[in-house]
């Protein structure tokens, strides 16, 4: 499945910054994410939390790119203190 991509390439800070006009299905890039202010803290935290399962689980895009979903990040920052990530069955 080919999902639509933001990255420094092919956007800018400024689009980025306008997430909520973007489909769910958007992936956002480590960088982007941290960079566009959708999260408050670094891509080290990111991938901490994600692992912990309190952040979304990134998506593998290919083996050298892993992105988020906007719609996962957008479910996180309902309510990030209780977000607790689906496990894959």
């Amino acid at each position: 499945m080919s999902y639509p991509t933001i990255n420094s390439r092919t956007a800018t800070l400024q689009q980025t910054a306008n997430y909520d006009t973007l489909p769910d299905a958007v992936l956002i890039r480590p960088k982007q994410l941290v960079a566009s202010g959708l999260v408050p803290f670094s891509i080290v935290t990111v991938w901490r939390k994600a692992k912990a399962g309190t952040f979304p689980s990134p998506v593998k895009v290919t083996p050298a790119i892993t992105a988020w979903k906007l719609g996962d990040v957008r479910e996180w920052l309902k309510d990030p203190a209780n977000y607790k990530a689906e496990v894959s069955a």
